[in-house]
Parts: C-alpha cells; structure tokens; sequence
C-alpha cells in the first residue's frame, strides 16, 4: 500500500485560500486531499506566520479553526529539530555505525517544538485555536525572531556584496560549519571536536542523507546570489518552510515568486528531485494520485 503523500503550502497560499482569494475552496481542497491520499502538512512557523498576519487574534482563530478542522493537517517538526535528528542520524548510522530512524511528521501539535516559544508549558493534545492564542501572548518574541532572521541574512547580503566569488566560497564554508558546530552543542553529544571534523570530512554524505539542513543550506546561498535584493523580517519564515517542504514533502505551493524560484533552485541542487513545486494551489488537481 502507497504511503500518503505530504502537501506543503507556504502560509500566503494556505490564508488565501481559508479567505476564499484562491480559485480552488477549502471544500475543494479537502475533498481533493482524501480522494488522492494526500495530506496536508502544516508547522509551527505557519502558526507565527498566521498571528503577524491576523489582524485580529479573532481573525487568526477563525482561520486556524478552518484549517484545523477542515483539511485536518498533519504537523512537521520545526526546522531546528529536524536539523537537529538529521545530524544525529548521520553520525548514529555513519561514525557509530548504529541504525537510528525518526519520522519528521506528527498528529499532535503539541509535540512539534519548543523552540520559537522558549517555553515549556504546551500540554498534550494542543489544538491550533489553543496555539493561536499562546503566540499572541508572546509576539514580542516573535518579532524579535523575525528581526534576528533579517539581520542575520542582511550581514550575509552585506557580506556577499564585497567579497569576490572565489573568497566567498571560504565564507560558505565558515557559515556551514558554524551551523554544523551549533547543531552538534544542542545535541550534547561528547567529543564534539571529533565529531565535527567527521562532518566536515564527510560533507557530501552528510548532506545526501540531512536534507532539511542542506535544502536549508543551499536556500540561503540562493539568498545571497541576488545582492540587489535586501532582506526581509518574513524571509527566515520563507526559509524554515521551503527548507521542510523541500526535504520531506512531495508538493509545495507558493504564491511568493522569489521563493518559487528559490525552491527550484533548492530542488535542482538536492536529493529530494521528485518534489512538485507550484504556484497555484488549484495545480494539484492536475496531480496524479
């Protein structure tokens, strides 16, 4: 039997279309998910995404009561996590030749992560409205992240635009090993120095088997391509959504035209070549089953 297969929007694609702007309605949708056997994956930045969007907290209620209720979504762990059990994977599987699995989605939102919220208080069986309401209660912090997102990638733009081609190689290289040395502090794993010359050595392995952090990875050198164009506060929500989508699912839909393009690029540069990335939500109806 055919497993189910992963449906990603980025929150633009998935608001519009619980306010009724897209061609296709969430009755539609829903419909469309059950009949194909597909699922609808959701994560923890659509929700911080959805509370900077609202309006209102009443307005984010209602749309997440649609979603919740309605397309009935499965949720993915947050990208940090993710990176997180990819690395450790790696190393179980590689260094310490041991067999060492986890699966990225989950029914319960509750167990996503805790990361965003810096707070250990979510109880089991969470529900979006509940989420909803606990985001709003903390949107200093998530502006704060947004702004810490921006800066980091504005120091990267900024970096890019007066560095040559050939010495900002050497710079991607210092940034992903920074990325690798943090990873391997929040695993807490001994003789971490060993442990990250193995990574370094082994890169082209490592980013066969960690998609999620080279989706993400390779994300971020797109970004820094276009030194034209300056960074955004939603940009780190842009990354955290095509870098789970890209690595697990097997459609992502966007009506952002750069994190298209930025998807396709990821898409071309990674392993995951099945995915399907559209600009349309209706576009799964064209889907095969």
């Amino acid at each position: 039997m055919s497993r189910e297969k992963y449906v990603y929007l980025d929150t633009n694609a998935l608001i519009y279309m619980c306010e009724d702007k897209e061609s296709i309605t969430v009755e539609e949708v829903a419909e469309l998910l059950n009949k194909k056997q597909f699922r609808l994956v959701i994560s923890l930045f659509h929700i911080a995404d959805l509370v900077t969007y609202a309006k209102t907290k009443k307005e984010a209620l209602e749309i997440a009561d649609i979603i919740g209720v309605k397309l009935q979504p499965m949720f993915i762990y947050d990208t940090l996590a993710l990176k997180k059990w990819e690395l450790l994977k790696f190393l179980k599987n590689n260094y310490s030749k041991e067999n060492y699995e986890f699966n990225p989605m989950t029914e319960f939102l509750c167990e996503v992560d805790r990361v965003l919220l810096n707070r250990r208080y979510l109880e089991v069986g969470l529900n979006l409205k509940h989420f909803v309401n606990t985001l709003f209660a903390n949107q200093d912090f998530l502006q704060n992240e947004c702004f810490k997102g921006k800066n980091s990638l504005g120091t990267l733009l900024q970096g890019r635009k007066q560095t040559s081609d050939s010495a900002w190689e050497d710079v991607e290289k210092e940034v992903w090993g920074q990325w690798i040395a943090g990873l391997l502090k929040r695993i807490g794993l001994n003789n971490i120095q060993e442990m990250f010359k193995y990574c370094v050595e082994n890169r082209k392995i490592l980013e066969k088997q960690c998609p999620v952090l080279t989706a993400e990875s390779i994300l971020t050198k797109y970004r820094t391509t276009s030194t034209k164009r300056t960074a955004r506060e939603n940009d780190i929500y842009d990354l955290h959504h095509a870098s789970s989508a890209i690595g697990y699912c097997d459609y992502f839909i966007t009506n952002d035209g750069h994190l298209y393009n930025a998807a396709q690029y990821v898409k071309k540069h990674t392993q995951n070549k099945k995915i399907k990335i559209f600009r349309k939500t209706d576009d799964l109806l064209l889907t095969g089953k």
